[in-house]
């Protein structure tokens, strides 16, 4: 069983040391300008061709990072609460087993309801991470 949903706050840049505040919001906002500069101009019927990741579409690719971005949402109070204890229990998961699972959940979600559950998740999670501070983040 792997872990999940995310270790990006280990190493900063440099290789060495702890990612600051900054360095977390850096990193997401590059990978999200990539994103949508991949996306950018597409039709839509351009987000439901197979292909975008082995079998499945761009359509199915948002919808799997808005369920990884909530999940991020649920884990992160977790996270916060068990600094406070002094505690570290991560959450296990079954990663292929879950990702099927939304996968399946998702499968008929109308194209711009996926669309739109990208942005607004990605702009609670944005909101949650601002006000967490980074050395909680970092200890994950």
């Amino acid at each position: 069983m792997r872990r999940g949903p995310w270790r990006c706050c280990q190493w900063n840049a440099e290789g060495r040391g702890q990612m600051t505040h900054e360095e977390i919001l850096a990193q997401e906002d590059a990978g999200w300008q990539a994103l949508m500069a991949a996306v950018e101009g597409l039709s839509d019927a351009d987000w439901l061709l197979p292909g975008a990741a082995g079998e499945w579409t761009l359509k199915n690719v948002a919808a799997h990072l808005c369920s990884w971005q909530e999940e991020t949402l649920n884990v992160l109070p977790d996270m916060a609460r068990q600094i406070i204890a002094g505690v570290k229990e991560p959450r296990r998961y079954d990663i292929d087993a879950w990702n099927a699972e939304q996968y399946a959940q998702r499968q008929e979600q109308p194209l711009e309801e996926v669309r739109s559950g990208l942005l607004t998740t990605r702009a609670a999670l944005l909101a949650m991470i601002q006000r967490m501070p980074a050395e909680w983040l970092a200890r994950y």
